[in-house]
């Protein structure tokens, strides 16, 4: 009876201190993360001369500009502020307003997502990294968006408050010893430190905040590709463009106030992902090239690649990719902007 006792006590105090370390380790800021790359991205785009160019959008951008080449081709400065699909459209466009000055060239560029509302305010638990590694956000993010995001940057990273601000977005169970354990896995999975491996274990990528050039590109080696069943991102998207297009157009009337020139480049999708999702992007294509206050760059047909260039998700080219998708874009602007 004295033995069971004992290891019981002992059981109970040991997963004790492991739902403790597991807590601290969760709700600790991780200044590793993918999206502190946000403040170097910002530091560049303060230093930049004006006329710039930026870009703006999800990690479709990351992967698939090479924006030194970009530079050199276009002799025209240039930051990429693409990071993730994510953080919702209303921060990046936001991000737009806040790096671009009177002169710049901005280019936005959004993927497709299977959730509108998500396309539109994002994930907390990532906005809530971004705005710590961006404050300066605040300035020009909708007067309807600042209390949530005073809320993210003061409250989501206090214990109690990502807490509660995951249990009422549905990603931590409840009891406590299980929050823990999935904040945690949430935490590394999702906005921490994420490993992509080959089965040969001879290639690795590391989500990481020393992922990225001067220019804001990933540069870390990303040679390699999936087979296109093992490509992440394929799902059904949602044709909720009305949302989209009209927040899109307030950006852009603000930054033309600025004396800011702003174009449309339709995201890169994997061949098999537009096959899946077919009749919701042609009819997205469609809108945007109606409804859209600002002219696309592209067409449909030449944005759809082969599902060999590209990398772990169906918006994120391989090195292969990335040169295709430069050589087209260059050629793009280079017309576009009279360069």
């Amino acid at each position: 009876m004295k033995n069971a006792l004992f290891f019981a006590k002992g059981f109970l105090i040991f997963s004790c201190v492991a739902a403790t370390m597991l807590y601290i380790k969760a709700f600790s800021k991780n200044k590793n993360n993918f999206l502190y790359g946000l403040t170097e991205k910002y530091a560049r785009s303060e230093k930049l001369p004006s006329p710039k160019l930026v870009f703006i959008g999800g990690s479709g951008l990351v992967f698939g500009l090479d924006s030194k080449r970009i530079q050199d081709s276009l002799h025209i400065p240039v930051v990429n502020m693409g990071m993730h699909a994510g953080l919702g459209i209303t921060f990046e466009l936001a991000e737009a307003e806040l790096v671009a000055k009177s002169g710049d060239k901005v280019v936005m560029s959004f993927e497709y997502n299977a959730d509108d509302d998500i396309t539109i305010h994002g994930y907390d638990y990532l906005k809530a990294v971004a705005v710590d590694a961006l404050p300066d956000i605040f300035k020009c993010v909708p007067v309807f968006d600042k209390l949530n995001y005073v809320e993210l940057k003061y409250f989501y990273f206090s214990n109690s408050g990502k807490v509660l601000s995951a249990v009422q977005n549905g990603q931590l169970p409840a009891p406590f010893p299980i929050r823990c354990i999935s904040s945690l896995t949430l935490f590394l999975n999702e906005t921490g430190d994420i490993d992509y491996t080959k089965d040969d274990d001879t290639t690795k990528f590391t989500y990481r905040k020393n992922v990225f050039n001067t220019y804001g590109d990933v540069a870390t080696r990303f040679d390699f590709s999936y087979d296109s069943t093992m490509l992440k991102g394929k799902k059904a998207v949602e044709q909720g463009y009305i949302k989209e297009v009209s927040l899109i157009n307030k950006y852009v009337e603000r930054l033309k106030q600025k004396g800011v020139q702003v174009s449309y480049l339709l995201p890169v999708i994997a061949k098999s992902d537009y096959i899946l999702n077919k009749r919701v992007i042609d009819n997205l294509d469609i809108a945007y090239g109606r409804e859209l206050k600002i002219p696309v760059l592209n067409t449909l047909s030449s944005s759809i690649y082969p599902d060999g260039l590209f990398f772990d998700t169906v918006f994120h080219l391989n090195i292969k990719g990335r040169e295709k998708h430069t050589s087209e874009i260059i050629a793009l602007l280079k017309k576009a902007f009279s360069i």
